[in-house]
């Protein structure tokens, strides 16, 4: 349980370093659209500046992606059996299971000892 609450807080701080880097790219991009008048929005040379930051804002969400992805991998390879993963699939279908949801929320029964008698295998 304690590599569990590890990779928890190696996944906060990745995903507090992107959504800094988020909320920044989101106020830029509200500047540069304000400034551009609507009727030269899609004329090449004054969407340059927003294609940047459309680029910047793709990097980003993909980073998202990679921490959750890696979150996920860890989670479904290292700490879950297939019994708990089915278990967790079914009971948020039609949605994905949300790893870092499922770690905090073992995080909040308490110990590595209480939490093991809770889920299992």
């Amino acid at each position: 349980m304690d590599d569990c609450l590890a990779a928890l807080d190696l996944f906060d701080s990745k995903m507090s370093v992107v959504i800094r880097e988020r909320t920044q790219l989101v106020t830029s991009i509200q500047t540069s659209s304000s400034v551009v008048p609507t009727y030269q929005a899609f004329s090449l040379s004054s969407s340059e500046p927003l294609d940047s930051l459309a680029s910047a804002l793709l990097r980003n969400v993909q980073l998202e992606r990679n921490a959750h992805n890696l979150m996920s991998d860890y989670l479904c390879s290292r700490v879950l059996s297939p019994l708990q993963l089915a278990k967790a699939a079914a009971a948020s279908y039609p949605y994905i299971p949300d790893v870092s949801a499922i770690v905090r929320s073992t995080k909040r029964w308490g110990t590595a000892s209480s939490s093991a008698s809770l889920l299992p295998r």
